[in-house]
């Protein structure tokens, strides 16, 4: 026989359903129910906040659009954590411009290794055709 249980919102004693077991908390009367299911949405809620938070920030700041809306980090944020992301982005930039003008240079001149150079043999201008 299963134990009674005591209702997490009315506080009365309540059978269990078999299909639930062990994990129903609230009776099965219409008003504990939607207590529980406010409860549980507001827990939820509070469990998704800093999620969404955060989203809502990205979304201002435009990081979807790839393009850092430095007002708003000013806003949000103060002046100086502002300066300090300009400067940040402005070296991470120029470190990056580097690397890729490094990586051209390097692949233009392995390019060149590869070319491969007529020789002058039968196709070459002013011989003979076959």
């Amino acid at each position: 026989m299963k134990r009674r249980r005591r209702c997490i919102v009315c506080g009365e004693l309540f059978d269990p359903d078999p299909r639930v077991g062990d994990r129903q908390r609230a009776c099965g009367k219409a008003e504990c129910q939607r207590e529980r299911h406010r409860r549980n949405c507001a827990d939820g809620r509070e469990r998704e906040r800093p999620a969404l938070e955060e989203d809502r920030l990205r979304r201002r700041l435009g990081v979807p659009d790839g393009e850092v809306r430095l007002g708003v980090v000013r806003d949000e944020c103060g002046a100086k954590i502002k300066v300090v992301l300009e400067e940040s982005l402005r070296l991470f930039s120029s470190g990056t411009r580097d690397e890729f003008q490094t990586k051209y240079v390097d692949q233009r001149q392995e390019s060149l290794r590869l070319v491969h150079r007529c020789r002058g043999d039968e196709t070459a201008a002013g011989s003979p055709a076959p």
